[in-house]
């Protein structure tokens, strides 16, 4: 009976470790069987590029011109984004991922709606494009990772009846982390701070958790350029794991339009992707 009970209590035990937590030379596979995905992983493997695809809609309220000739606006946009990181090791060696590299880009469609018209009038209505590119080199430790490199943001405003303005300006992309990506960790950095994000040279920072290998939760806080528009922002985003390499990835974000004077400013956003992590 008590060897009966202390094998029950073995199995228990041997159970309730989650494979996340099994030393990486054992070379154990993670909760799905891939050794290349979690804490499992043989130090040796060498994990394919992470890709993230990410749909993003959203509103704001905005201003367009210069100077005491600038006028109210509220802006609603559609985005589509990809980036690709690749790591030297995968996330879960215990000696970090080594050297990494992130490349991205975007683009961005909306309708810039003038509201300081005269009365009585239809008002005037602009489309406005974006496109954006980013990439960063860095380095991970188990316990801090810097990234660094430059992003350059493209935008052109058309109104039906004329041609408008255009710009293109370059930016910082720079990102700092502590702590194990794959359990807890925090991170700051300025410049892009989400494939969807069209910010440039600005602040953010945020927290990353991983409470199971199914289930990954990010949130940060940023001020952010989206199509033509200002925000002080805070953002949710949630990845679930349905399938071995695959992740769906859903997330919200809502701020304060900083450009907003005299309108609602409220802006808010929601995105939808996958995650695809071989």
């Amino acid at each position: 009976m008590k060897r009966l009970w202390g094998s029950v209590v073995g199995v228990l035990v041997l159970a309730s470790i989650s494979p996340r937590h099994v030393v990486a030379s054992e070379g154990t596979t993670d909760a799905q069987g891939t050794p290349a995905g979690g804490v499992g992983a043989s130090p040796e493997s060498t994990p394919s590029p992470e890709v993230e695809i990410v749909v993003a809609a959203g509103e704001a309220s905005g201003v367009t011109g210069f100077g005491c000739h600038s006028t109210q606006t509220r802006v609603r946009y559609v985005a589509g984004a990809v980036e690709v990181r690749h790591a030297r090791r995968p996330i879960g060696d215990p000696r970090g991922a080594g050297f990494t590299a992130l490349g991205g880009g975007v683009v961005g469609v909306g309708e810039e709606i003038v509201l300081d018209e005269p009365p009585g009038s239809p008002g005037r209505t602009l489309d406005v494009g974006t496109v954006g590119a980013h990439l960063r080199f860095g380095y991970h430790w188990r316990w801090v990772g810097v990234e660094g490199g430059v992003g350059v943001l493209a935008q052109a405003w058309h109104e039906r009846s004329f041609s408008g303005d255009k710009w293109i300006l370059p930016y910082p992309d720079i990102r700092l982390s502590v702590g194990p990506r794959d359990r807890l960790h925090a991170f700051v950095g300025m410049g892009n701070s989400q494939p969807s994000s069209m910010g440039f040279g600005w602040p953010y920072g945020g927290v990353g958790y991983v409470p199971s290998s199914h289930l990954r939760l990010e949130g940060r806080f940023a001020i952010e350029l989206m199509q033509a528009t200002t925000q002080l922002r805070g953002d949710l985003t949630v990845f679930f794991r349905v399938a071995p390499h695959w992740s769906f990835r859903a997330g919200g974000g809502i701020g304060h339009s900083l450009d907003a004077y005299r309108v609602d400013p409220l802006a808010g956003e929601g995105n939808l992707g996958v995650v695809y992590a071989p």
